[in-house]
């Protein structure tokens, strides 16, 4: 299934992208009709170059009901001009935008998980080993005595989850006052968390989780899961549900985000809401 997502949503992107730039070539042929297909297509393009181009988008809505309404509106005055001139194609691509976004909304933005039994709050954290940017070796037991937001996040591809490594970036002070170690964990190759290390320059544990396997280990990975396409930039096709952890100095989970949308993510005011209930 993971893989039919990673086909559709690389074709659904670009399919949209062709829809709106025919709608904006033929507009004047027919601006009734070309002005319901963006109304349709625009707002979840829009909203993508916002993410992608700023990364100061962490987190939507889970339905996005405001898309959906200018969409059904948007179908609805493409009928219109689509019937006044005599011709069906904004109609027929208003309707294939619309049925495009609610694939995406409700089934490829749903991954359809089952939380990970290991990774329950209350439970201890789970022996694993990761790689830092250098290479070297990271274990999880180098965090005995000190709690720690630890946060697995797909990779540089994924504008939501820049802007949320963004957003506890801006809070880092806050964190490192209490104490807090905050781990940063992608399957990605160590240059490209190289890079994400030099950008944001916080005393961050940039780490590398070759093959994806302590993800395997904590029943958190997600095979097939990148876009079809990103391969050609270096990245692997198996990636990690989204994921943020909090534990204790004695390394129990005091939180545990497990989010079944990748669009919805925590406020970054729940992280400090969380060191300040466990007295940190």
């Amino acid at each position: 299934m993971n893989k039919l997502k990673s086909i559709y949503v690389s074709v659904f992107l670009t399919a949209l992208c062709g829809i709106a730039g025919y709608a904006i070539y033929d507009f004047m042929a027919n601006p009734i009709g070309w002005s319901g297909v963006l109304l349709v297509v625009l707002p979840l393009q829009l909203m993508l170059a916002r993410a992608f181009l700023f990364s100061n988008l962490a987190r939507t809505s889970e339905t996005l009901p405001l898309f959906t309404g200018l969409g059904v509106v948007g179908i609805v005055i493409a009928g219109y001009g689509s019937f006044s001139v005599d011709t069906l194609l904004p109609v027929l691509s208003a309707v294939v935008g619309f049925v495009g976004f609610q694939l995406y909304n409700r089934w490829y933005s749903n991954l359809a998980r089952v939380e990970s039994p290991l990774l329950q709050e209350g439970q201890l954290l789970p022996e694993f080993s990761v790689y830092r940017t250098d290479g070297s070796v990271f274990s999880s037991r180098e965090l005995a005595g000190s709690p720690a937001l630890i946060l697995f996040y797909r990779g540089n591809w994924c504008p939501l989850c820049m802007a949320q490594i963004r957003e506890i970036a801006a809070q880092y002070k806050e964190m490192a006052d209490k104490g807090i170690k905050i781990l940063l964990i992608s399957p990605q190759p160590e240059s490209h968390s190289k890079k994400l290390s030099d950008k944001f320059d916080v005393p961050f544990l940039f780490l590398v989780d070759k093959a994806n396997a302590a993800a395997e280990q904590l029943k958190i990975a997600m095979p097939d899961g990148l876009p079809l396409g990103m391969e050609v930039l270096g990245y692997d096709q198996d990636t990690v549900l989204p994921t943020a952890l909090f534990i204790n100095a004695e390394g129990k989970i005091v939180y545990s985000d497990q989010t079944s949308n990748y669009r919805v993510r925590p406020e970054p005011e729940e992280y400090l809401r969380v060191a300040t209930e466990n007295g940190l």
